[in-house]
């Protein structure tokens, strides 16, 4: 309990899970700006996800997902900042 608030851990879990759906779908059909703000808000759950694991004790191997995700969006955001738009592209 953090600040005097009780937080419900299913609620928690299920808000989480929508969130991280939600970007995904953003990430799909988004405009450059979207995908780059819902990438930023999943690079922050999979950091917070391995932060808990950690605070947790739990075994590396628990890390793995959660690592490997982050990985692969900051490639992806990487790629999405270093992308020229289309007026350059034409140049």
């Amino acid at each position: 309990m953090w600040f005097g608030v009780d937080v419900n851990a299913e609620l928690n879990r299920v808000a989480i899970g929508y969130s991280q759906v939600i970007c995904a779908l953003l990430l799909l059909v988004g405009p450059k700006a979207v995908k780059l703000a819902s990438t930023s808000v999943l690079l922050a759950i999979e950091t917070m996800a391995m932060q808990g694991f950690y605070w947790l004790g739990k075994p590396a191997s628990m890390f793995a997902p959660a690592a490997i995700g982050t990985m692969v969006l900051m490639v992806y955001m990487t790629f999405l900042l270093t992308e020229k738009s289309p007026k350059q592209k034409k140049r």
